[in-house]
């Protein structure tokens, strides 16, 4: 009887934790992880050609950071706006991507010790070299090659750090390194 009543507190708990989270508006089968509500509105922001769902969704996590600074929060605020540049990017809007993707960076930078992070730090560092010019480019190119680095260092077995340094590898210039 223990064992089934925690299970049902630990369901409840989660469920308000959820609706914390997202809010009642988001709140569905589909939406139940940051990642899952964040990559179903940039395919329906995709179809439709604008950033509503993004918006709405980067708001709730705006508000939730504002509450409650913390590597999660950092971490899916960061990952919701770098969606987010890059539907602009897709767009044509390439003021609003360098926004979006500029915050995204800010968001993570501070977050030195978490591989995840370090990964994500790189991936959006590396989509910012396209708003840059010549000097910041390099600048930034190395920086995120050496967040990858980082990222892998930390945690060997992380395919997105993993990934995070194979993109890195692919998309450097050989004059580069």
């Amino acid at each position: 009887m223990t064992i089934l009543f925690k299970y049902k507190s630990h369901f409840w708990l989660l469920l308000v934790q959820t609706i914390l989270l997202f809010g009642l508006n988001n709140l569905n089968a589909q939406n139940i992880t940051p990642e899952k509500a964040i990559s179903t509105a940039y395919n329906k922001d995709e179809k439709t050609g604008n950033q509503i769902h993004l918006e709405s969704i980067n708001q709730e996590l705006e508000n939730i950071f504002k509450s409650t600074d913390n590597t999660f929060n950092r971490y899916w605020l960061s990952y919701g706006l770098y969606n987010q540049a890059l539907l602009a990017g897709i767009q044509e809007n390439d003021v609003r991507a360098e926004f979006l993707i500029d915050r995204a960076i800010e968001l993570l930078n501070p977050l030195k010790e978490d591989s995840e992070s370090l990964a994500l730090l790189s991936l959006e560092q590396g989509y910012s070299t396209q708003f840059k010019g010549f000097f910041s480019t390099m600048s930034m190119g190395r920086n995120a090659l050496l967040n990858a680095l980082l990222a892998a260092e930390l945690s060997p077995n992380s395919l997105r750090a993993n990934f995070a340094v194979a993109i890195n590898d692919f998309y450097t210039p050989k004059i580069f390194g």
